[in-house]
């Protein structure tokens, strides 16, 4: 009975996987073949009609699509700011890239070319047209011409320019090109009757209209329908169900084998053998089915690489077209910043087709900005330039150009424009931006602007030979009285002098930087005292390339203009406490004072007051040997702040004097306000006390005061021993000048055998 059991369940595991095989495959295979049959009739019958269909489609399609393009051509004749582009090849292309890119999307962006053509047809560059226009009402009808049996829709819109009423002169076209063959196939391919192909029955490179196209054409239908889907889906369904139904036959018969047979197997086995062998021996247990490892995490981790990827991609693209625009355009302002100024300009300078002809450029200076950045601080100071940018982009024409130079600094570029026109416009804009105030929370200011204007074009000036004169002409008008317009002459005396004041700008800075100043020094001495200690006035020179010796009067001017005028100052008092510091150093019984002449900028600022207190304590020079000298129209024009720097000073043990007293309107009434220790007579009264009674008279009173106030009065100017007589007559203190003592080096004057020397004299 067990071996019957034994073979019975060897034959029956077989014989059930070659039932579950038969009854898995056969009904499936039965109805695969069934449905395909059935799909290819329905498919076959349906074929007339799909083609019927797919023809009627197409001739939609073709017509939606000439639609949609001509609509896209009529769209960018009208962009008000395509006409101005086309002087500027860069702004072209930039235009190109970024608004033709958007006006297009992804649907004709692959098959859709836009140019410019000349009347050839051929490229034209943007930079061979003067002042295009485009003109929408004479643009050509859209046109199909066939190359190599690709169909393209061609659309143009002339570029013309006026020059008269009557004068209208085509210089080319805007021009579209559009291959309607991939356009139509791309569109067929998501469509349920997708185009096998095309044939254009017209002769090749010619151009026929649209009608006529249709008419010849004749297309070849793929019947790709929802049947042919059908049938495909089915097919695939059936392999799909012929091979899961094998995997599950070979599953479920290793499943047999381990979990049924073998079992069943090894049990029939111990039940033969455990009477003759008399032992009990179980079967060992069953491994089960091997696993599988899992690539889930990996994929997941690849999609979010990608991801990254994709969008680092998507920020970089941003990321350079916006620098691109911030290559030439101002972020503050919107319109072109220096860079895309200078090439415009260097454009018009260099092209053929535009040089040689009359330009003009306007460089704009708004007068006292500083003034709304202190008052209202530098949110309004932005606004206020925005502002301004666009009262002069509503004032100048397409082709102009209008930039942000820097700071308050506009620019214009008046291309194809000639003087007269340009300094009309320029007085325009002064005008327009005095008139209008503005206002920042509740605060109301007057607004002006100081406008340089240089014509060109004619006489071959270089980009910095204009720009030099255009800077130099616009500071001529504010030095004039801001709120005006200055146009630059080739003989203009008042930009020449400009120019003079620029180049010692670069003179000073270079003799600060390479040490090319030295300093002299000059006696104040006594003429009723004897004993008294050494006294020298600083005085700075300028030593040129040849070794000649410069005066102040030929570059302070320019310092203060261009404000470096604090840097001498700075230099000047480091250079003198050092020189003195040395030589005390050398000779501690050394006793000499010095008297340095302070600037009206210094006046009052923080940053000279905490460079003299370091210089006194790095050079420990006794503060009261130290002098300083300050003019009289410099302390009135800041007078609360020269109080108050003077009275610093004063406590830490430095004097001062008042140079130039009696050259002011109001002297005696200031005097009594600043606590000085001495003045000096204005050099002018003391040149004609000979000759001019008026100046004794002057002079004998500026002296009394001194007295009353207890000053000491020095006279400057005493350049022969006829005037020292006369100040010796009039009891003047002190006295200065070539006859006196000439000026010498400040290093020799502070060797100890000069100053023994002048001791004794």
């Amino acid at each position: 009975m067990i071996r019957l059991f034994h073979r019975f369940t060897k034959l029956s595991i077989g014989a059930y996987l070659s039932i579950i095989l038969i009854l898995a495959t056969v009904p499936a295979v039965i109805s695969a073949l069934y449905s395909l049959k059935q799909a290819d009739a329905t498919l076959a019958s349906a074929s007339h009609h799909s083609s019927r269909l797919g023809r009627i489609e197409f001739d939609h399609e073709l017509r939606s699509k000439i639609r949609q393009i001509v609509a896209l051509a009529n769209r960018i004749a009208t962009w008000n700011d395509t006409k101005a582009l086309f002087n500027d090849a860069t702004y072209y292309s930039y235009w190109k890239q970024s608004r033709i890119d958007e006006l297009l999307g992804d649907q004709f962006k692959s098959h859709m070319e836009i140019g410019l053509f000349g009347i050839q047809g051929k490229p034209l560059s943007p930079d061979n047209t003067l002042n295009p226009g485009i003109n929408p009402r004479q643009a050509t009808k859209p046109a199909i011409v066939v190359l190599h049996n690709h169909a393209y829709l061609i659309y143009f819109h002339p570029i013309t320019i006026s020059r008269s009423k009557n004068n209208i002169k085509t210089l080319g076209y805007l021009g579209m090109k559009v291959d309607i063959h991939k356009v139509l196939t791309d569109q067929f391919r998501q469509s349920s009757s997708r185009i096998k192909k095309i044939h254009w029955n017209v002769g090749n490179r010619e151009i026929a209209d649209i009608d006529t196209v249709l008419k010849h054409v004749t297309i070849d239908i793929k019947q790709s329908n929802e049947l042919e889907s059908l049938v495909k889906i089915i097919k695939q369904g059936y392999m799909q169900y012929f091979i899961y139904t094998i995997l599950l036959l070979i599953t479920i018969a290793i499943l047999l084998l381990l979990f049924i047979a073998r079992p069943l197997s090894k049990l029939t086995n111990f039940l033969l053998h455990s009477k003759d062998h008399g032992n009990d021996i179980i079967p060992d247990d069953l491994y089960g089915p091997i696993k599988v490892k899992e690539f889930e995490k990996v994929r997941e981790a690849l999609n979010e690489y990608k991801n990254r990827f994709l969008y680092a991609a998507s920020n970089l693209e941003k990321t350079n077209k916006e620098l691109l625009h911030l290559t030439f355009n101002d972020p503050l302002t919107n319109c072109a910043n220096r860079r895309g100024f200078e090439r415009r300009l260097k454009y018009l300078l260099s092209s053929p087709s535009v040089s040689g002809q009359e330009h003009a450029l306007c460089y704009i200076d708004v007068d006292q900005f500083k003034v709304v950045n202190d008052t209202c601080g530098h949110i309004a100071g932005d606004e206020l330039l925005r502002q301004i940018a666009a009262l002069l982009e509503n004032k100048i024409r397409e082709t102009d150009l209008l930039a942000r130079l820097g700071g308050d600094e506009f620019g214009i570029i008046l291309s194809n424009c000639d003087a007269e026109y340009a300094l009309a416009l320029a007085e325009n804009i002064r005008l327009t931006i005095k008139g209008n105030r503005f206002i920042w929370q509740k605060q109301s200011l007057d607004i002006s602007v100081s406008i340089g204007l240089v014509p060109f074009g004619k006489d071959n000036a270089t980009m910095s030979e204009i720009l030099k004169n255009a800077d130099a002409a616009c500071y001529t008008a504010k030095d004039s009285g801001r709120n005006r317009v200055h146009r630059y002459e080739p003989n203009d005396e008042e930009v020449a002098n400009r120019h003079g004041e620029m180049q010692w700008l670069n003179k000073i800075t270079t003799a600060l930087d390479l040490n090319q100043f030295t300093l002299f020094g000059q006696r104040i001495h006594s003429l009723n005292k004897t004993n008294s200690p050494l006294h020298f006035e600083v005085l700075l020179r300028y030593l040129d390339s040849d070794g000649e010796t410069v005066l102040p009067m030929a570059f302070i001017p320019a310092a203060e203009q261009y404000g470096v005028i604090k840097s001498i100052d700075k230099w000047v008092i480091n250079r003198s406490m050092r020189l003195l510091g040395e030589a005390l150093d050398k000779n501690e019984n050394l006793e000499v004072h010095l008297s340095i002449n302070l600037s009206g900028h210094s006046i009052g600022d923080q940053e000279i007051l905490d460079w003299i207190k370091s210089q006194i304590r790095q050079y420990q020079i006794p503060p009261e040997w130290i002098c300083f000298e300050i003019t009289e129209t410099a302390a009135i024009a800041n007078l609360s702040q020269a109080v108050d720097f003077i009275k610093q000073l004063r406590f830490l043990g430095c004097k001062f004097a008042l140079d130039d007293f009696g050259s002011g309107l109001s002297s005696f009434g200031y005097l009594t306000n600043l606590d000085v220790d001495s003045i000096k007579i204005d050099g002018h009264f003391i040149k004609s006390i000979k000759d001019n009674r008026l100046s004794r008279i002057i002079i004998n009173a500026i002296n009394q005061i001194g007295k009353v106030l207890d000053l000491q009065v020095i006279a400057e100017f005493a350049e022969d021993k006829v005037i020292i007589e006369e100040l010796k007559k009039l009891n003047i203190h002190f006295a200065q000048g070539i006859g006196i003592h000439r000026p010498e080096p400040l290093e020799n004057l502070l060797n100890p055998i000069m100053v023994q020397n002048l001791l004794v004299d």
